[in-house]
């Protein structure tokens, strides 16, 4: 047989120089390279690779090397866990938000997200949306608090949510007559035409005294310094234009009717 020694030679493999388990092959360049196993390096495997070189550990997790394994293994900090500590818990699986209120995780914590009107640490407390600063009613209306938020209770000539709109009284007025209405906070007024009067320019303007008047035969009647005068036609006079004083024909056939003349107590009557 040949001897290990001369076979050494013509097979580098021969004499196993890897070591820790680690396969030889043969390399025409460099004669033999060793492939290692998973926690050793060098030449020949000789050398113990530290697991914790290229920080496994995420999270600030801390690694821990096993000499024995060549593994390691994850220290997690608070809030993570997995073989990497790649993992954040849960921490809203036993939150303690009320009211409704919404859990966001953190990192070995959680935060309440409130809904409107609840404040605290867990959202455990209703909010006085009415306080000053917060109350969102105008104009000294009323704010009053309720469950879903608040309700706003407007004095006269305001509406709206928060008693910010002015309130058009004129879209019900009652003026009378073509008034005009002018709107105010808390009612309305009425502008009366010439003539009328009243709250509502509901009464009629007061006859004229010439309406009252009683000029005859067609006079007509002006207003002077208060009085009314009847300008009378010609051929009549009196305060009434009653009396007819003369009179033209303009043919033969024309007349003169006289009624009552018996009872007048003086009747002169001139024909030319």
């Amino acid at each position: 047989p040949v001897e290990a020694s001369v076979r050494a030679k013509c097979s580098p493999c021969v004499s196993s120089p890897c070591q820790n388990q680690g396969v030889c092959q043969v390399n025409e360049t460099e004669l033999y390279t060793c492939t290692c196993k998973s926690g050793f390096t060098g030449k020949h495997c000789e050398t113990p690779v530290d697991a914790c070189v290229s920080n496994p550990c995420t999270n600030a997790g801390l690694c821990i090397s096993d000499e024995q394994t060549r593994g390691f293994s994850c220290a997690c900090a608070f809030g993570f866990h997995g073989t990497f500590c790649e993992v954040n818990v849960d921490d809203c699986e036993d939150h303690g938000c009320e009211s409704d209120a919404t859990c966001v995780d953190g990192v070995g914590n959680y935060t309440c997200v409130c809904p409107p009107n609840y404040t605290g640490l867990f959202c455990e407390e209703l909010e006085d949306v009415c306080s000053p600063g917060r109350n969102p009613c105008q104009h000294q209306s009323t704010c009053v608090s309720t469950l879903t938020g608040t309700r706003c209770v407007c004095i006269p000539g305001w509406v709206g949510p928060n008693c910010s709109i002015d309130y058009n009284e004129c879209v019900d007025h009652r003026c009378q007559n073509g008034a005009q209405c002018v709107d105010h906070l808390d009612g309305y007024s009425c502008v009366c035409p010439q003539g009328f009067s009243g709250e509502f320019c509901e009464a009629l303007p007061p006859p004229s005294l010439c309406q009252l008047s009683t000029c005859q035969n067609g006079a007509p009647c002006v207003q002077e310094a208060g009085v009314a005068v009847c300008e009378c036609l010609p051929g009549f006079e009196g305060d009434r234009c009653q009396k007819l004083v003369s009179v033209n024909f303009v043919d033969r056939d024309s007349y003169v009717q006289l009624q009552d003349v018996k009872n007048w107590p003086q009747a002169n009557i001139t024909l030319q």
